[in-house]
């Protein structure tokens, strides 16, 4: 029998009465609990692993200053004083702060509404897009500088749109006539309490919006103008697209009609517009996969001018390049805009 309280060969002896099933509790870096927790400089650990404090890295850091030698008359080999460390600024940037207190319902509910929840709901939407100073607009709307707080035509257009009307806007008008704190009105209300006051608000801002774009809009549709009007000279003095557009002509009125190229009958014009529509009449056997009838008018004007090079086209057509990027629809609607402004 072995002797009670030691184990048998081999084994550890077993554990002391009342401490079956009981672990010794373990404390994890960056998870102390309760007390030891709150007990810690900033309320938590920081997630490194400890080695043992004899080791040699580590071994000067308590010593003297860095001017001085060590025992063993080594340069030690900090520049630097351990000591030194600000704990109070690491409390001050680590440790929990305290929760500032709810606001105060009472005064929350107590904020007056003057304008409608939905004519408020659109126009502090359209702000937080725009982040303007509305005090510095208003006073750019006051003195027509754009300088003092620039605004696009498309942002001008958008607050404009959700601006309320001045039977909305007139609660507010009377709020501020009677010289009322302004502090009590909610948000939005406040915002744009500056820019109500104004008088004729809504066409001052499109003045003053256009004011900033007039300049460059008027050069760019002048410029694009210019470009068109070059390129429309030279296609009207080609030489080249003269002697295509007979070509077509005589090939339109054969197809078309029956009429022949020395026929007496007078030739039906058609629209220049709709030349590109020559690809959608295709071959049956041309000289190539996908021949159509646009291919077969340049190779009717090439074997009665072999010696046309594509130079001769970029000669008499210099401009076209410049003008491809004009779009005729856009530029209309631009100088239809310029001139209701």
């Amino acid at each position: 029998a072995n002797t009670p309280g030691k184990a048998p060969p081999g084994k550890k002896p077993p554990p002391p009465k009342g401490a079956a099933g009981k672990a010794t509790p373990r404390c994890q870096p960056g998870k102390a609990g309760g007390g030891a927790r709150d007990a810690l400089p900033i309320g938590r650990r920081l997630s490194l692993k400890t080695l043992r404090n004899d080791a040699e890295a580590f071994s000067g850091l308590k010593s003297p200053p860095p001017e001085q030698e060590r025992d063993d008359g080594r340069q030690r080999l900090l520049s630097v004083d351990p000591a030194a460390v600000d704990f109070d600024a690491l409390r001050t940037a680590f440790a929990p702060q305290p929760r500032a207190p709810p606001k105060n319902k009472l005064a929350r509910s107590a904020r007056l509404e003057l304008l409608p929840r939905d004519v408020a709901q659109n126009i502090g939407i359209v702000l937080a897009k725009l982040r303007v100073d509305t005090r510095k607009l208003a006073n750019a709307l006051q003195e027509l500088d754009p300088t003092i707080c620039s605004i696009s035509p498309d942002e001008a257009n958008r607050l404009l749109d959700v601006w309320p009307s001045t039977e909305v806007s007139q609660s507010l008008l009377d709020y501020s006539a009677q010289g009322s704190d302004p502090v009590l009105l909610r948000d939005v209300e406040r915002q744009i309490l500056p820019l109500v006051v104004i008088s004729r608000m809504g066409a001052r801002l499109r003045l003053m919006a256009l004011a900033g774009t007039l300049d460059e809009r008027v050069k760019e549709a002048l410029g694009q103008l210019a470009r068109l009007q070059v390129v429309c000279s030279q296609l009207q003095s080609s030489t080249i697209l003269r002697d295509l557009i007979a070509i077509i002509a005589v090939t339109y009125n054969y197809v078309n009609f029956g009429t022949h190229a020395r026929s007496q009958e007078v030739l039906r014009g058609f629209d220049v517009q709709s030349l590109l529509r020559l690809r959608e009449t295709k071959a049956y056997r041309g000289d190539f996969s996908g021949f159509h009838m646009l291919h077969f008018v340049l190779k009717q004007l090439l074997q009665q001018m072999p010696d046309l090079h594509l130079s001769h086209f970029d000669a008499e057509f210099a401009g076209l390049q410049a003008a491809a990027s004009v779009t005729i629809d856009r530029l209309r609607q631009e100088l239809a805009q310029l001139r209701g402004d």
